[in-house]
């Protein structure tokens, strides 16, 4: 499961903002994944896998059918799973906080891409691609922020760079 979090995490942080839905796929695969195996345990790793990717493929084709829905749907699972991530770091055991975290994270997510489009997806793919790539490869909690600081910046870097060359190339209409 670890390269498949991993194959997410580089699709999330590069491709998140061009590819709509293979974001919105990525965050149904990682939340299935971590659904499945906390609903199924015990159950072997292709079938987490199995489930995590009809997750994924759910989401992806709502994105592509539902587009205005999903942004909706796909920002508050990505600010609800930040949300959650940043309470479990800077607290050991979060307790019902977590619902919190997922509430306000999730409303979060929503506004900013609902506001910003572009640029809160270029972000909160970045975060979240990075996100999975760190807690895939278990980086030891010191190297933790570096990590994953430097892979938000590769991944806003390299989606912004491709976001500055699709508006130059647009015929002035």
């Amino acid at each position: 499961m670890t390269a498949a979090r991993i194959l997410a995490g580089l699709c999330a942080l590069l491709l998140g903002r061009r590819l709509f839905w293979l974001f919105v796929g990525v965050v149904g695969f990682v939340l299935g994944m971590d659904v499945a195996a906390q609903v199924l345990r015990g159950a072997s790793e292709p079938v987490v896998v199995g489930v995590a990717l009809l997750a994924g493929v759910i989401g992806a084709v709502l994105a592509y059918v539902l587009y205005e829905v999903m942004v909706a749907v796909a920002g508050f699972a990505a600010g609800s799973y930040l949300g959650t991530q940043l309470l479990i770091v800077m607290t050991p055991y979060p307790g019902r906080g977590i619902w919190i975290a997922v509430l306000v994270g999730g409303v979060i997510g929503v506004l900013m891409l609902n506001a910003l489009f572009d640029w809160a997806l270029i972000v909160l793919s970045s975060l979240l691609g990075a996100s999975f790539i760190v807690e895939a490869l278990h980086v030891s909690t010191r190297a933790q922020p570096l990590a994953f600081l430097v892979l938000v910046t590769i991944g806003i870097a390299a989606q912004a760079s491709t976001h500055r060359r699709r508006r130059r190339r647009a015929p002035l209409v």
